[in-house]
Order: C-alpha cells, then structure tokens, then sequence
C-alpha cells in the first residue's frame, strides 16, 4: 500500500501533506480494495485542476508480485473512447477537414460505400457514431479467449470494412433514429480521424493529445510501451486466474493504457474550459462541442464521466467544469452487481474527501 500526493502542473512536484488524513485516506481505501477482492486499485481526486490525493493498493502484477503505485499503468477498457472523442475535437481544432454531418464514405473510401444494409440511402455520419446512434451493433465476434494478445497486427480498417459488410454488424435501427452503444461505432469514428489526420490513429493521438497534455505514460499499444513502462503495467485479473496482456481488433473502443497522473491531466484541461497548462488545447466552441455532442462522455447532473469494464479491467473517470474529477482504475473482473457496488463506494468515499477537505 503507498501514498503521494501530488500538484497538477507542467510537472508534477510533491506538495506537504497532513500525515494522519494520509493514514485515514490509504485505510480507508485499501479497505475497499480489501472488500471487494481487487487485485489493485488506484484512485485520484482532483481539486480545481490539480491532483490533490492518489491512493495505489494491493499487487499489479500478481505474477510477478509487483505492487501498486501511483505510476502503475492500467488497461481503461471503455474509458478510452473519451480519447477518441478527444481526438475528433482536437482534429476540428486543428483545422483538418473533418465534419460531423458529412457521410464518413466522404473520409473512408472503402471499395464498397459502407451503408446499413436496410437502410442504405441513410448516410452514416460522426455525429451518428459519437453518439452511438449509428445502427452498428455493439460488438464484433470476439473475447478474451480470441482477442489478440498483446496487440493486433491488422489493418482496423480491413477489419472493420470486412466486419460491416455483414447485415448481422447491423441493428434494426435506422441510422440515428435509435441510441445503442457501439463498440466497433467508436473503431469507425477514430478511423475517420485517422483518414483525415494522414496517419496511423496512435500516431495521432501520440502527438496532438498525449504530447501536449505531458501524458508520457498513456499509449493505445503494448508495442510502443518501454521496458521500464511493462514493468509498472497492471496485469489482469480473472476470477481465477492472471490474465495476459491483450487487445482488440477494434482497438480504439477500449485498448488505452494509462495513469492516475496522466488522466489527471486531461481532465484539468477538460475541466478549465479546454485550456492546459496556460495554453489552448480546444477552443471554447471545440471545448463546448466535445461535451454537449457529446463526443463519447456522458453527463450525470453537472458531472461528466465514462466508465469502462472488460476482461480483468474496470474503470472509471469524471469531472466538473468547477476542476473538479475523481479516477478509479481497477485490474480485477467483478460481476455487475458486486462492481456497481465497488464504484457507489469509491465515487461517494472521494467526493467525502474533497468535502472533508473544505471544512
């Protein structure tokens, strides 16, 4: 079980902290750990844009032993389509040609205009996929057993274009007329990036999101992690048994890898209006535009979130436009009722903090 605390701004630097509300932070948390039989947990909460408390309990990698810290890395399943909703954003920001209502066959130039097969004269669009409202259905064929392990080495175009040509890819919606979360929906949306960026999605993301927003720990590969970074990477946990490192042949639904830290960053940037470190990373109108489209974050009140759940892996982010936002990151498999229990716990222990703190 470790504790630091930690100041959001170009670089992170360790500020002064309250050794008993320390003590009282970590037992409580890694009691919680404790409960529910999570191999690791690591929280953050954040106040006005910095990260003011992480929590790192338990073993990453159970394997190797490795022990949780506040730089363990994590696999964020669906929590990674806010990155591609990110990424749409930051395309518009930057100027390339890039629009929500034009028909993706525009950007995708598949040999074979891409179409609901019951509605083919209803044109398919980013906006649709955004906001899963695109008549694609959730998932392809795959799961742990068949996903790739680490990465996958084909084309997410191929794939997706041999994918969707099948009327069983399809739901029996009309595009836009119904929302249905859609898996291989965010796979397309971050394709019509890569399209229109010129260059590989991660190649993208690397250098207009990662790069400016300091997030050195998060990429969409196992392949571009360095040695030192593996080794802080928290394995998966089974009911039963560890997992190996895998990946999705739709990868950019759920194969980001990242930090407390590193998160912490882009939601301080989200949460001040889409500003970062004193410089424009969107516009107020980019900025307003990913949150009320929305591009792939949910609202619940006055807060944003998107959760994310897979084989060994759940988790969770929010924020507010006030700068403040928790993040929990799990590597352990739990039913549905016993995480809906794990997250009202965690969410509702780190908001009693950031209270607790105001007194």
């Amino acid at each position: 079980m470790r504790w630091i605390l930690f100041c959001l701004c170009f670089l992170f630097a360790s500020c002064e902290t309250d050794t008993a509300a320390d003590e009282d932070f970590d037992a409580q948390f890694e009691g919680l750990r404790a409960k529910y039989g999570l191999s690791a947990l690591n929280v953050g909460r954040i106040e006005d844009g910095l990260l003011v408390r992480v929590g790192a309990y338990g073993i990453a990698d159970q394997r190797s032993g490795q022990a949780a810290t506040p730089e363990t890395i994590y696999a964020l399943a669906s929590v990674s389509k806010v990155f591609v909703g990110l990424a749409v954003a930051r395309a518009i920001e930057l100027g390339l040609d890039i629009d929500l209502d034009a028909d993706i066959n525009d950007y995708l130039g598949w040999s074979t205009p891409l179409a609901h097969p019951d509605f083919p004269g209803t044109p398919i669009t980013l906006r649709q996929l955004v906001r899963h409202r695109s008549g694609i259905v959730a998932d392809g064929p795959d799961d742990y057993d068949t996903y790739p392990k680490p990465d996958p080495t084909g084309s997410l175009s191929d794939f997706l274009e041999t994918l969707l040509a099948n009327p069983e890819s399809w739901t029996e919606a009309a595009p836009d007329a119904a929302e249905e979360y859609s898996n291989l929906g965010a796979a397309l949306a971050a394709l019509v990036v890569e399209k229109v960026a010129g260059q590989p999605f991660e190649v993208f993301c690397n250098d207009e999101i990662f790069e400016p927003l300091g997030m050195r720990d998060t990429r969409w590969f196992y392949r571009e992690l360095s040695a030192s970074q593996r080794a802080r990477l928290a394995r998966p946990e089974g009911e039963d048994e560890s997992l190996e490192h895998y990946g999705f042949p739709d990868w950019p639904s759920g194969q980001l890898r990242s930090t407390v830290g590193d998160l912490a960053r882009a939601i301080a940037m989200l949460s001040d209006g889409g500003t970062y470190n004193g410089e424009t990373f969107l516009s107020s109108e980019n900025h307003a535009l990913f949150q009320q489209v929305p591009l792939f974050i949910g609202k619940d009140g006055t807060r944003f979130n998107h959760s994310g759940g897979e084989s060994g892996v759940n988790t969770y982010i929010e924020y507010d436009e006030n700068g403040d936002g928790l993040i929990i990151l799990t590597n352990q498999d739990l039913d549905d009722d016993a995480l809906d229990a794990l997250f009202d716990e965690v969410t509702s222990a780190l908001r009693d903090w950031s209270e607790a703190d105001e007194e």
